[in-house]
């Protein structure tokens, strides 16, 4: 059976109350195109992204989150352990590509130890 590499509702952080959590007990990394902020879970790993006013109007922000969901979606199959992770764009990620967003990305995850 193929592998699936849909980005499933229980590994989505969707209540505030999980961001709040993680933004103040989690420890963060930072790129010039996002920040991580991850946190040790109970419940597999959950992700969220987010961009802040700072990206653009709502269109480039809404841009944005998809290109880190995408990468993300195509590279949850190497997380090791149980993780809480919000990823927030910072305003360079408005000129990126797809390809310099998933470098970025990895980058984050292998440094925070989330990655094998």
């Amino acid at each position: 059976m193929a592998k699936t590499f849909s980005l499933k509702k229980a590994n989505r952080l969707r209540k505030n109350r999980d961001f709040q959590i993680v933004y103040h007990r989690g420890r963060s990394q930072g790129s010039p195109l996002m920040a991580l902020i991850a946190r040790k879970s109970r419940y597999g790993y959950r992700v969220g992204f987010t961009c802040g006013k700072k990206v653009g109007n709502s269109v480039t922000r809404n841009r944005a989150r998809r290109l880190m969901k995408e990468n993300f979606r195509l590279m949850q199959g190497r997380i090791v352990g149980n993780w809480d992770m919000v990823f927030v764009g910072r305003a360079p990620i408005r000129d990126a590509d797809f390809k310099a967003v998933g470098q970025s990305m990895e980058k984050l995850l292998l440094k925070a130890g989330i990655f094998k």
